[in-house]
């Protein structure tokens, strides 16, 4: 019943051997990957396997580390996942971690930084009107009168400053150390190109072709004075884990990773909430359960301040942000600039995004490491000041979309009002139902179940295969979350 294949070379497993599979939920959580699990596999001592496994057996502790790819597990010659084998030891029978969908993504993303993923570079175009995926990145005026300290005192004070007479942006090469720019990669284009190099086709879903969703950019403060543009010198040197976990709590989404397409769907939890489709498990339960009533004592969103900035270096009330108690956290190390409103260079008002920040680099004895942490902004095109003159602006809002907590259109409002209303009334129960193989292949913690006539959400789930177990009836143990019908 059970059948695992390495390169399409089938392992010798024991004849007793039982397989536990399971899943849970990323959308009880904000920030959680899609449903990550590892899952324990033996296989036996035999001369098969050692030529499978390349004689791993033989190796001393110390080398027996290995990964084995393209690794199939079917059960009654049903295809379940696709994944990757690691060896954790040798003891007369070779044990291996199985890590597939979002384990996979975890396992690869271990110990690895955004700066240490190779982002792909593009050549040093000023872009100040395009947007993803016309662009990979875009430059707009940022204020930060100490990006240089005393190192430079002839700087103007502004990064990416508009030359409207000129038609481009002033700049080190044709305009002298008065000036700098910065290029700042688009967020999507660092996120796809973080799971094609993870060996996936990149990402999908609506999400992605939200036009505001387009313009939001990673602004960054690393010295940009070369021809070519290295982004991953333009992101800042924080964990691959951290990054995707900030995106997704900053945007209320999640990562369905598909394995076997090798696509990651990028999901909204609102979306997930609002879908009434389920799967009809009515008079599969047993009857004994465990229910817990609702506890929620309101929700505290917050968004930690990035050190390397005295602007927001003491945390300020924009950036946390509590309904009710606060009893629940949704933390985030990401957050927006500020903005101000100040006459500019050419004399007219503007409103333009600051910094109080030391820039990074190799010019003028920068700190090369000195990049900060995440931020995000939207690029709004090219505006004028209050004279008419053009200058290309970042904001942290535009029409219909903030990325700070509050306001209609702010994440909070946008991305959780409706899983706070779930997380304020669903109840919690356990149940166990009897399924067919089928059945328990299919089940996804995207769905929801029908049980006694009421929804629920299916926050974890596991099961028992073994090889000589009967595929009709295989006890399915569910830990659920209650949803208004």
């Amino acid at each position: 019943m059970i059948s695992i294949t390495v390169d399409e070379e089938l392992i010798d497993i024991n004849d007793s051997a039982s397989f536990s599979i399971g899943g849970k939920s990323p959308f009880v959580t904000p920030g959680e990957l899609y449903g990550p699990k590892v899952y324990n596999v033996s296989a036996l001592d035999s001369r098969s396997n050692a030529r499978i496994f390349q004689f791993a057996s033989l190796l001393p502790n110390t080398g027996r580390v290995k990964s084995y790819g393209n690794v199939q597990i079917r059960f009654a010659d049903l295809l379940w996942k696709i994944g990757t084998l690691k060896l954790r030891d040798f003891s007369g029978a070779y044990n291996f971690s199985f890590h597939s969908d979002a384990g996979d993504i975890e396992s690869r993303i271990k110990n690895r930084t955004l700066p240490a993923v190779d982002l792909g570079t593009d050549v040093s175009n000023m872009n100040v009107g395009d947007i993803y995926p016309a662009a990979n990145h875009v430059y707009f005026t940022v204020k930060n009168p100490n990006f240089y300290g005393d190192k430079n005192p002839g700087f103007s004070g502004y990064v990416n400053l508009y030359n409207e007479g000129a038609g481009r942006l002033y700049n080190p090469t044709d305009d002298g150390d008065a000036y700098t720019i910065t290029p700042f990669p688009f967020l999507l284009y660092v996120l796809d190109t973080i799971f094609k190099d993870l060996g996936y086709f990149g990402i999908s879903g609506e999400w992605t072709q939200d036009e505001n969703i387009r313009r939001v950019c990673i602004p960054n403060n690393y010295d940009h004075r070369t021809g070519t543009i290295t982004y991953n010198s333009h992101v800042p040197p924080v964990s691959v884990g951290s990054f995707l976990i900030d995106v997704a709590i900053s945007f209320g989404i999640t990562y369905k990773v598909n394995p076997i397409t090798r696509l990651v769907e990028i999901v909204r939890i609102s979306d997930w909430l609002n879908d009434q489709s389920y799967t009809n498990f009515n008079n599969r339960a047993n009857k004994g359960f465990k229910l817990e009533p609702n506890q929620n004592d309101g929700f505290r969103f917050w968004m930690r301040e990035d050190g390397a900035d005295e602007l927001t270096q003491n945390n300020p009330a924009w950036m946390d942000i509590r309904v009710g108690n606060g009893s629940e956290l949704v933390e985030t190390n990401a957050s927006p600039l500020t903005m101000i409103t100040e006459d500019s260079p050419m004399g007219g008002e503007w409103t333009i995004p600051q910094m109080d920040q030391a820039g990074s680099g190799p010019a003028f004895e920068l700190d090369l490491d000195s990049r900060g942490g995440l931020r995000f902004m939207l690029f709004d095109g090219m505006q004028t000041d209050s004279l008419g003159n053009a200058y290309p602006q970042g904001h942290y809002m535009r029409t219909g979309v903030s990325l700070r907590w509050s306001g209609t259109d702010g994440i909070i409002n946008r991305c959780y009002q409706e899983w706070m209303d779930w997380k304020s009334y669903t109840e919690y129960m356990e149940r166990t139902v009897d399924l067919n193989l089928v059945e328990l292949l299919q089940l996804d913690t995207e769905r929801k179940v029908m049980i006694d006539n009421l929804k629920w959400v299916v926050d974890e789930y596991d099961a028992s295969i073994s090889v000589k177990g009967n595929g009709d009836r295989i006890k399915t143990n569910l830990k659920l979350y209650s949803v208004k019908l």
